[in-house]
Parts: structure tokens; C-alpha cells; sequence
């Protein structure tokens, strides 16, 4: 195969994300449908140095900003696109630079080699060149699939029944979900690449990761933590904490506060371990407890998930009786959003630019 190389201009504050998102544009590698990883020791499926697409679990690639990853000139370190096609690429740092001014956005300075054609832009089934039997999914898929229809099946089940239909319906369908669920990543047998291929064909990832929540809510408890348990392997610190919280539900005060404690100690993100202390806080009817955990995953959250860290503040808040509290709290978060970024000179102790009323160290000093 001829050489296609690509050499871009990044600014430090790019993210591994970043440069996924140019090579799928300069390099004609697909349309962003599959799960990707980059690997910063140079070793593909090195979990110790691997950073990985945002929509699955692991240290994320759009928060490895690259000034932080402490790259070297001639390091050389990989990239896979797709889990189950493998498609492999090797990336090396030319040179390390300082300049006055940030880069607005990835610069292409060379490009040597043709792209090669994109195999997502085909529509193998508008082809007479390829039979049934080739459209046909792969073997060691036949089962992973037919388990996630059964999945799809319970899911759609308890959608057409509604939010109003009394629990003497919806928990045997319920049940039936979490043992459809348990069947299906029991087959998967801690395989993330087939789980991706399997969600490339029926794109069921987010639905199985939300059903131990809703086994919980049921309190289907053994049947959720059994769930959540079979599922470690592709979201672990996300099912850490929804087996906490299936036992904070059940009333397990003990065990669940124990798992609290280890999910801190041991999370790859402390985000995720933060925020699901609060609602595990919050299953036991402790809301101040609660509270303090979600502030905390506010106060660690990156820049794409204050967002989403901020309406769970505000609807705790709301869920308590405080609207005003709320209402408040949004007012000053939608301030911070809008602040300029505070310079060196503001002292610890002068009031923070967000216009908290707040002094910096109280602040967004913390």
C-alpha cells in the first residue's frame, strides 16, 4: 500500500479528541460511527496509557489535553478506529514549539499519499456484487446479537406500556429486561470489541448501561447488582456506582456507603465517583450529604460536563423545596459561564470576577 502520512499543526490545548476528529477528516477513515482509542506508550491495547473515545468508559480522550500528556519530540504512540475492524495508525511528535499567540484550530501543513476510499460511505446493499450470505453477520455474532434483540424487545415492551401503567405490569416486564440484559453481557464474556461490533449493528450500548438504574428504581436490587457486575468490563466506575446505589436503594445503608468509599479511592474518573456518591447519598434520603458530593463533582467537572454537573445541582436543589436556592445557583453558574478568566493578579482573597459576591478562594479559586 503507498504511503499517506498527514503532518498537522496542533495548538497544546487541542485534545486527543482533536486529533481524532482531523484524521477522520483528512484521512477519509469513516463518519465517526465507531469507537476509537489512542494508546500513548506506542502498544495497541495498552490499557495502562490508553485514552478512549467519550462515549465509552476510561480516561477520555477529549479531556487529554495534549500540553498535559507531556509528549517528546520523536515520541511515536498509536490510534485504533473501529474495535472491531482495528483499523491501526501510528502518530509521532515532529517538534514542540512556543508561540505568542494560540492556534485557532488544527492546521494541515502536509499531506503526502491518497486517502483511502471510506468503507462507511458504501451501500454494500445496493450491490449486486456482494450475495446474502456476505451481508449475513459474522458467526461469533449470531448469539451477541440475538441476546440484544431480546434486550431491544423488553426495552420496547416496557416503552409501550408508559410511565403510568401500574408496577403490577411493569415489574414481571422489568424482570424480564434485567435477565435479557444479564443473558446478553454474560455472553459478551468481558469482550468490549464485540460489544462494539454488536452495537455498530444495533446501537445498544447507552440502553444495557441504563438498566441496572432502572432495576434499581424498581428495586429489583440482586437482579441490578448482577447487571451491573456483568457490565464492569466496558463502564467500570459508571456500575461501581449503580451497585452502590442498588443497595442505598434497598436500604442497605452499610454496604452501600462501603462501596462509596472504595469507588473514591480506586475511580479512574473522579467526576463519575463524585457524582454517583451524591446519588447514592440521595437513594438514602441524606440530602446534604448528597448535595456536597454533587458540588464536588462540580467543583472537578471538565469544561463539556459543567453542564450536566450543574442541572443535577439545581434539580437536587428543586427536588428539596429550594427554588429560590436554585434559581440563585443558575444565575451565578450562567455569571461564571460568562466571566472573562480570572488573570494572575486577582489575589485569593479579592472578590472573584465570576460576580459570586464570592471571594476568588471561595470561588472558582478553589
Amino acid at each position: 500500500m503507498p504511503e499517506v502520512q498527514r503532518v498537522i499543526d496542533f495548538d497544546g490545548r487541542n485534545s486527543l479528541h482533536d486529533v481524532h476528529e482531523i484524521m477522520l477528516e483528512t484521512l477519509n477513515i469513516g463518519d465517526d460511527d465507531h469507537l476509537y482509542a489512542f494508546f500513548l506508550s506506542g502498544q495497541y491495547w495498552d490499557r495502562a496509557t490508553e485514552f478512549v473515545d467519550p462515549r465509552t468508559d476510561g480516561a477520555r480522550a477529549d479531556r487529554a489535553l495534549l500540553f498535559r500528556l507531556q509528549l517528546k519530540v520523536g515520541q511515536r504512540f498509536v490510534y485504533i478506529y473501529d474495535f472491531g475492524s482495528e483499523h491501526r495508525y501510528v502518530l509521532s511528535v515532529l517538534s514542540l514549539t512556543e508561540t505568542t499567540a494560540p492556534l485557532l484550530s488544527p492546521v494541515l501543513v502536509e499531506s503526502v499519499g491518497d486517502a483511502p476510499v471510506s468503507q462507511d460511505g458504501l451501500d454494500f446493499h445496493d450491490s449486486d456484487e456482494h450475495s446474502d450470505d456476505e451481508r449475513k453477520p459474522a458467526a461469533k455474532l449470531e448469539k451477541p446479537l440475538a441476546l440484544a434483540a431480546a434486550v431491544i424487545e423488553q426495552l420496547d415492551a416496557l416503552l409501550d406500556l408508559g410511565d403510568a401503567a401500574a408496577s403490577e405490569q411493569t415489574q414481571p416486564l422489568l424482570r424480564k429486561l434485567g435477565e435479557a440484559t444479564l443473558a446478553f453481557a454474560l455472553e459478551l464474556d468481558g469482550n468490549l470489541l464485540l460489544l462494539s461490533e454488536v452495537d455498530d449493528e444495533l446501537g445498544i450500548i447507552d440502553s444495557v448501561l441504563n438498566v441496572p438504574g432502572r432495576l434499581s428504581d424498581g428495586r429489583e436490587t440482586e437482579l441490578a447488582v448482577s447487571v451491573a457486575e456483568a457490565l464492569k468490563f466496558c463502564a467500570p466506575d459508571h456500575m461501581l456506582g449503580e451497585i452502590a446505589i442498588a443497595y442505598a436503594q434497598a436500604g442497605n445503608r452499610q454496604r452501600a456507603l462501603e462501596l462509596v468509599l472504595t469507588n473514591l479511592e480506586t475511580a479512574a474518573d473522579p467526576y463519575i465517583a463524585e457524582y454517583k456518591a451524591g446519588d447514592v447519598y440521595h437513594a438514602l434520603g441524606e440530602s446534604d450529604a448528597a448535595e456536597a458530593y454533587y458540588r464536588r463533582a462540580l467543583a472537578i467537572a471538565e469544561p463539556t460536563l459543567r453542564r450536566e454537573a450543574t442541572v443535577r445541582i439545581a434539580t437536587h436543589l428543586l427536588d428539596t423545596g429550594r427554588e429560590s436556592e436554585a434559581a440563585a445557583f443558575l444565575a451565578q453558574q450562567r455569571a461564571a459561564a460568562s466571566a472573562p478568566a480570572p488573570s494572575a493578579a486577582v489575589g485569593r482573597n479579592e472578590p472573584c470576577p465570576c460576580g459570586s459576591g464570592k471571594k476568588y478562594k471561595k470561588c472558582h479559586g478553589a
